[in-house]
C-alpha cells in the first residue's frame, strides 16, 4: 500500500469517527427479534434451501431443461423460484442488520483508537 492510500484510508477512517449515529432501537425493537424456535427454524430452512440449490447446481443445463417437461412443471419451478427470492430477500433483511452494527462497532473502535493512541493512527 502506498504513502497516499495509507493517508487517505486515514483521512476516511476520521471522517467515519466523525459521524454520529442515533438509537437504531425504534428501527429494530428487540421485542421484535426471533426468539430461539425461530431461529432454528431458519437455520432448518436456510439448510434446506441450500441444499436443494446445490442439488440443482449440480444438473447440466439438459438436465435441468428435461426437468421442465410441461406446463405444470414450469407452474411448479416458476412458483419455486418466487419462494427462493422471498427468502433471499429475508435473509438480506438479516444482513443488513448485522452490516449496521459491524459499521458502527467498527466507528466506536476507531474512536477509542483516536482517543488513547492518537499519534500511532496519524503515524499509519
Amino acid at each position: 500500500m502506498s504513502e497516499v492510500q495509507e493517508i487517505s484510508d486515514a483521512e476516511r477512517a476520521s471522517q467515519w469517527a466523525a459521524n454520529t449515529f442515533d438509537s437504531q432501537s425504534d428501527v429494530i425493537p428487540l421485542d421484535g427479534m426471533p426468539d430461539n424456535d425461530d431461529m432454528s427454524e431458519r437455520g432448518i430452512n436456510e439448510g434446506i434451501w441450500m441444499r436443494t440449490c446445490a442439488v440443482i447446481l449440480q444438473d447440466g443445463d439438459k438436465q435441468l431443461f428435461e426437468k421442465f417437461k410441461d406446463d405444470e412443471a414450469a407452474d411448479f419451478w416458476l412458483e419455486w423460484v418466487e419462494h427462493l427470492g422471498e427468502f433471499i430477500e429475508s435473509q438480506k433483511a438479516g444482513l443488513e442488520i448485522l452490516e449496521a452494527c459491524r459499521t458502527r462497532l467498527l466507528v466506536c473502535l476507531h474512536r477509542y483508537a483516536m482517543e488513547n493512541f492518537p499519534e500511532e493512527i496519524t503515524n499509519n
